[in-house]
């Protein structure tokens, strides 16, 4: 039978290989390691994460902030920011979550399924790419120490980045299946796998 890895081979076409070697079922960053998406958000861009919190610290898992003002975009460890900013429900460590904000250009913030928040006019204009482990305040990375299983961005009801945790040898990347493009660590260290898929 098949795999999961050879059939999107195929799907590639006859000779055509993926630049990876496995799928792995997580990245997990000890706090130094972190991906630029090089995408800018704004008030039709979406973030959807899949995580597993490693500890509750105020740390930001996804996005960007321009200043210390109202310029949140960001799903964090502890908190959501669209502009302003609100507190997640729940902060147990070691189980999986699945958060999206806007994704889709849904209008909320859903965790786990489930429509937690509606969201207004975001209120301003972001102007510093996505960092995925971390958050791009002002152009500097604040890394996050957790797992990401996946991750995405859209833009209107459009995916325009589909993330999924691979590796390379022994090194991991998050391999974009609408690009085609492996993202690397744009920190220090090396990303902790999961096991392959």
């Amino acid at each position: 039978m098949i795999n999961e890895l050879m059939r999107r081979r195929a799907l590639l076409g006859a000779g055509d290989s993926l630049p990876y070697d496995a799928e792995v079922e997580y990245l997990e960053s000890d706090g130094s390691q972190f991906i630029n998406s090089e995408l800018v958000g704004g008030n039709d861009v979406g973030l959807y994460v899949i995580i597993s919190r490693l500890n509750t610290q105020d740390r930001q898992i996804i996005g960007s902030r321009d200043s210390s003002g109202n310029t949140r975009f960001f799903i964090g460890n502890t908190y959501v920011g669209w502009g302003t900013y609100h507190g997640i429900g729940s902060s147990t460590t070691g189980i999986l979550y699945e958060w999206g904000l806007n994704y889709l250009n849904s209008r909320v913030f859903a965790e786990n399924g489930g429509g937690a928040w509606s969201l207004s006019d975001l209120g301003f204009t972001p102007t510093f790419p996505i960092f995925i482990f971390a958050l791009n305040y002002a152009g500097n990375a604040q890394c996050w120490a957790g797992r990401i299983y996946a991750a995405k961005i859209s833009r209107g009801t459009t995916i325009v980045m589909d993330l999924i945790p691979v590796r390379v040898g022994t090194t991991g990347y998050m391999y974009d299946k609408v690009s085609g493009q492996l993202f690397g660590n744009a920190g220090s260290g090396d990303f902790i796998l999961g096991n392959d898929k």
